[in-house]
């Protein structure tokens, strides 16, 4: 994937005053986009649901062919741009295994943590495994799982094909960035950003979390990245350090903003 340093095109920076509504709304469009997703939404029933907007802009973007979405082609799908543990309620926690199923060859996985425990109760001996290379999630025996560094020796030769082989190497880069993940403080081992707070602070000081916009410099969209002040000067500018680690991208760097562009 792509790693090379994110643009410091930074457009302004916001201080949300109610994080739980925010994150209420995240799973509602979530929960609209799996509909769509599943076809259990028509276009029509997506412009007329809560949420229809948001999820027909994430359609376009994700190239829809609207003309034909009533065919019944499954490849017709809109395909998904964003990580399924953003729309499902799970994330990676941040450890790596080795998934061996009986008469199959390891496959490196990393857990996830789940957030629905009714869903947890339902599997009670198993784990919820993110594959590297083919990126499916699913659920396994934990009997079947296996540290993945402890035993790297033992199973890395079973990856000759080159899907597995390309899976390994992912799971390499993505224990590199773990590493370098846990060497800065207060990093989201899912994301590789500075964990955004359950609340943000109103008064700006050293070592608060602000979220700024970005623009990436190949594809011109934005996104909001949380990043941490580490400089606040009497007049008012103050510095954002902002760390990205994750398999598209690479970057760390720090951006001055003056008083003015505060919330814009």
């Amino acid at each position: 994937g792509k790693r090379d340093k994110r643009s410091a095109a930074i457009q302004r920076f916001r201080v949300p005053e109610d994080q739980a509504a925010h994150d209420k709304e995240s799973r509602e469009v979530d929960h609209e986009l799996e509909l769509v997703l599943s076809r259990s939404y028509t276009v029509p029933d997506v412009g007329m649901s809560e949420h229809g907007v948001a999820a027909l802009i994430y359609l376009v973007d994700a190239g829809f062919d609207f003309a034909r979405s009533n065919e019944g082609d499954d490849d017709d799908r809109p395909k998904g741009k964003r990580n399924p543990s953003e729309r499902r309620g799970y994330k990676r926690q941040g450890t790596l295994y080795w998934v061996k199923a009986p008469k199959q060859n390891p496959l490196p996985a990393e857990l996830c943590v789940v957030e629905d425990q009714s869903e947890v109760a339902k599997h009670q001996d198993e784990c919820l495994m993110s594959f590297f290379g083919t990126g499916e999630v699913k659920w396994v025996d934990r009997r079947w799982c296996f540290h993945y560094r402890p035993n790297l020796v033992k199973f890395q030769r079973f990856c000759v094909s080159d899907k597995a082989a390309d899976a390994l190497a992912q799971a390499e880069v993505r224990q590199k960035d773990l590493q370098d993940i846990a060497n800065v403080a207060g990093l989201d081992r899912d994301k590789g950003t500075f964990i955004v707070p359950g609340s943000f602070e109103k008064v700006l000081r050293i070592g608060s979390i602000v979220e700024v916009d970005v623009e990436d410099p190949d594809t011109k969209r934005t996104e909001w990245v949380p990043g941490k002040v580490v400089q606040v000067l009497p007049e008012g500018s103050f510095t954002v350090h902002i760390i990205v680690i994750n398999a598209k991208e690479r970057g760390d760097w720090r951006e001055t903003y003056t008083k003015e562009e505060e919330g814009k």
